[in-house]
């Protein structure tokens, strides 16, 4: 008998050890760490620069602020880095807007800005007016911070709702 009451003591313990520390390693995981406010401010400035360098169809700042492993994915499919670039000469951009911008860091090196946007031109000589949900990640390499995949979603009115109330929150 001392033997099962030994092993369930031994239990009792571990169980005792490991709770708390599971416990306290989930909500320290759970929490975001927060982005130093001037790396924000200064994603936020190199996206608004990719929208203008796409509206300016600036070839050179493109291939400057895209990494070389660049994607995207929108409603015409997947392009890497050169096949984006030269998609701009296929698309006026007249005008655009981001609003409600939210960062959130993926890793040491990785931020996620996901917003709204809303764009007017032409593609392929026919107009557009697109209502999207944007999805941007940039890594820095070396110091600098480029684009490496890009997403964006058209969007209803009552799903841009719902993105403006999470982000008041």
């Amino acid at each position: 008998m001392s033997f099962y009451f030994g092993k369930a003591i031994c239990v009792v313990a571990l169980v005792g050890i490991i709770v708390p520390i599971m416990l306290g390693c989930s909500s320290k995981l759970a929490e975001p760490e927060p982005i130093p406010e001037v790396i924000v401010n200064d994603l936020a400035v190199k996206e608004t620069g990719l929208w203008k360098a796409f509206q300016k169809k600036d070839h050179q700042h493109l291939a400057r602020f895209l990494a070389y492993d660049y994607m995207t994915v929108s409603d015409r499919g997947p392009m890497d880095k050169d096949a984006k670039i030269a998609s701009i000469d296929d698309e006026n951009v007249a005008e655009y807007s981001i609003r409600d911008l939210r960062a959130t860091l993926l890793g040491s090196n990785y931020v996620l800005l996901t917003y709204s946007c809303k764009s007017k031109g032409s593609r392929n000589g026919r107009t557009f007016e697109d209502n999207s949900i944007c999805s941007d990640i940039w890594i820095s390499r070396g110091g600098a911070w480029q684009s490496i995949f890009f997403e964006n979603r058209p969007l209803g009115e009552q799903t841009l709702a719902a993105l403006r109330s999470q982000v008041r929150e």
